[in-house]
């Protein structure tokens, strides 16, 4: 049962070993690296959080899509994907709490989602977190995104995560046709960067299961995006 598990950590996926040698090989050569430095880290990408507001350290209030990570000692780091292009580039490829994405709405925190092809964190692993972000969110609305089950279904989960919290998990939608990179090996960084322009940027938020704040939960007009809505 979800509840008794004891969370102990989510390791970065063994076939991404590879890549954290690379990256320690180059830190250590004081080379640049694709992991960001600790101290880079800290003054650039941590959260903070407040009566139900998130804010970074230069006051920037969050607002979308935010890839994120919490390290072990607590510690939320998040950033735009096109500005870190993965996981493992905020923890230093280090053990995580959890891992995948934010979605904001002017500083309020309203979805939080697994999502990692990095960690791949299953929703034991997730548990203890989504009871978190539901208490620093303080947003009794808040949706928790369910991609474990992509890799054999292909279909992604919403919840309310308050009600997952008391062992229910009827979901309040099924996605269906979606894109997801959860248990993905994903291209590196360099490739995304050379590979990302406006166009594909417009064609990929057409094509992705995120829905613009406005028009969370609401139905979805691409017929190519089943949406099988059955906890509402």
């Amino acid at each position: 049962m979800p509840g008794f598990f004891i969370q102990k950590g989510i390791k970065l996926k063994d076939h991404f070993r590879k890549e954290r040698k690379k990256q320690r090989e180059l830190q250590a050569k004081y080379q640049l690296s694709s992991y960001l430095n600790p101290l880079i880290a800290e003054m650039v990408c941590k959260l903070s959080y407040k009566n139900g507001m998130f804010s970074f350290p230069n006051g920037e209030i969050p607002h979308g899509r935010y890839l994120f990570i919490r390290t072990l000692e607590g510690k939320i780091f998040a950033a735009k994907e096109e500005n870190v292009a993965h996981h493992s580039y905020l923890s230093n490829g280090k053990k995580v709490l959890s891992a995948g994405y934010f979605i904001f709405r002017q500083g309020k925190l309203i979805l939080v989602s697994n999502e990692s092809g990095h960690y791949t964190p299953t929703n034991e692993e997730f548990f203890q977190e989504i009871k978190f972000y539901l208490s620093i969110s303080q947003n009794e609305d808040l949706i928790y995104e369910d991609h474990s089950s992509f890799p054999l279904k292909q279909e992604i989960y919403h919840y309310m995560a308050k009600q997952i919290l008391i062992d229910n998990w009827q979901p309040l939608a099924v996605y269906k046709n979606v894109q997801s990179n959860f248990g993905k090996k994903l291209k590196s960084s360099n490739e995304a960067l050379m590979n990302e322009t406006k166009s594909n940027n417009i064609e990929t938020q057409k094509n992705s299961h995120y829905l613009p704040d406005s028009q969370l939960l609401l139905p979805i007009e691409n017929e190519n995006q089943k949406v099988l809505i059955v906890g509402l």
